[in-house]
């Protein structure tokens, strides 16, 4: 990967993960995708670095680059004009600096384009689909994951790759679980837009979504994985060693303030403050309603059950 950039312009430092076989190195001239003439005789490493140089300064990376992180981090869809803010500062950070990706990331998160939580209806272009790998992983975050012994171990690949059609590191191929230009047919490509995320979601993963995060939250997040089989030397599950989420800050909101001030810190934690006004009313009526009709109804699962409507419902939509 690059180490450092001559103000843009070339590669002045560059850490190579490969070993270069001259041996093996074609010395012949070259003719590269602009039209540059490499010379014949040259090492593998200066074929190299030249191409590099080259692909960096072309000026379809920027907006490529800004397309392609805006999708991964905001929304699916974004519009050419915001493309084209996040491209110009990979183009120069304002320091004559090409490819400054942390000036990149600050102008992807901060645009007004991505500041903007309007509820999704209002703009069919706005938001994303979350991935399945990170619902969870922000579910174990948002409440403060943790285990008896202070480890986890999570046996991913087991749980959700089949059913979810994800799991960590298991892509089927260098470029990510689904393509980019994926558009579901009949209302998203008709509409000229793509909806990347949604290659992997179906009605069986759906399914299997919604049981999965039910356990999650209810029962047990995952089964940890923190035991030593003596038979085989590999890590098995340690039921003693259950992880546990912690609700303690929700269920003090609900008994001091009420279901609605559980909803709307839900909806901060979870939804970004985004969750829709009739949604948030369709939650609270329920849980109140079982308050009245079920008596042995706690606060613990009160919450539980807050959660568990919130991530089903509007929350995997990025907005």
């Amino acid at each position: 990967m690059p180490k450092s950039f001559n103000n843009g312009v070339g590669i002045t430092d560059f850490t190579v993960p490969m070993k270069m076989y001259e041996n093996y190195h074609d010395k012949t001239p070259k003719t590269l995708f602009d039209g540059t003439q490499l010379p014949a005789n040259q090492t593998g490493l200066s074929d190299f670095y030249e191409v590099i140089n080259r692909l960096f300064n072309h000026p379809n990376v920027g907006p490529f680059i800004a397309r392609r992180l805006i999708q991964n981090f905001v929304k699916s869809n974004p519009s050419p004009a915001y493309v084209n803010r996040v491209a110009t500062v990979f183009n120069n950070n304002g320091n004559n600096e090409r490819g400054d990706l942390k000036a990149v990331i600050k102008a992807i998160l901060l645009d007004p384009e991505a500041r903007i939580c309007a509820p999704v209806d209002n703009d069919v272009k706005a938001g994303k689909l979350i991935q399945p790998i990170e619902r969870f992983t922000h579910l174990f975050k948002a409440f403060d994951i943790s285990s008896p012994s202070g480890k986890l171990f999570f046996k991913d690949y087991s749980v959700y790759q089949d059913k979810l059609g994800q799991s960590f590191l298991e892509s089927p191929s260098v470029f990510n679980f689904f393509s980019p230009f994926y558009a579901e047919n009949n209302f998203v490509e008709a509409n000229d837009m793509v909806s990347p995320e949604f290659e992997i979601l179906t009605t069986t993963s759906s399914i299997h979504y919604i049981n999965l995060m039910e356990n999650a939250i209810k029962y047990r997040p995952f089964n940890n994985q923190t035991s030593l089989n003596e038979n085989t030397y590999g890590l098995t599950n340690n039921r003693e060693d259950d992880p546990n989420l912690d609700f303690s800050d929700e269920i003090e909101v609900l008994q001091t303030l009420g279901v609605e001030a559980l909803i709307e810190r839900l909806n901060i934690l979870l939804c970004r403050g985004s969750l829709s006004t009739s949604t948030k009313a369709t939650i609270t009526n329920t849980i109140n309603e079982y308050f009245d009709r079920v008596g042995t109804y706690t606060n613990e699962r009160a919450v539980q059950d807050a959660v568990y409507f919130i991530m089903i419902s509007e929350y995997p939509i990025l907005k």
